[in-house]
């Protein structure tokens, strides 16, 4: 999260939200893969500025759009969202961690929820540059 506002001004939200989620990803697919510590504490770290560019412009993403007036109910919204996707992401990866790279499947599945917000944020933010 401290890394987001220093990323220069030509990485729209768009372009932060792919590489925050493609982090997310990989990091994901590498913990379903890696039998030692020492490589798990790497993509950790990879996980962590994936998941920390993410939520910072997508906090951020949110207070563009929302309307002044709701921009207090659409910040307590995303963190309910968030604690409620943690939570049912830490339930299914409970249930499926019998086999060790299964655990990860949801992780897997976040990476891929944000790249796909990722591409809509993108579509929309060139469509209000169009016209």
């Amino acid at each position: 999260s401290l890394f987001t506002p220093r990323l220069p001004l030509r990485f729209t939200a768009g372009k932060r939200l792919v590489f925050g989620s493609v982090g997310l990803l990989f990091a994901g697919l590498a913990f379903s893969l890696l039998p030692t510590t020492w490589p798990a504490l790497a993509v950790a770290i990879l996980a962590g500025v994936g998941i920390g560019v993410t939520l910072v412009t997508s906090f951020s993403r949110a207070e563009e759009v929302a309307p002044t007036s709701r921009i207090a109910s659409s910040m307590t919204m995303l963190s309910m969202c968030l604690t409620l996707g943690v939570s049912i992401g830490a339930a299914i990866a409970g249930q499926l961690s019998d086999v060790l790279w299964q655990g990860f499947l949801p992780v897997i599945g976040a990476g891929l929820l944000a790249l796909a917000a990722s591409a809509v944020v993108i579509w929309h933010q060139r469509a209000e540059a169009a016209g």
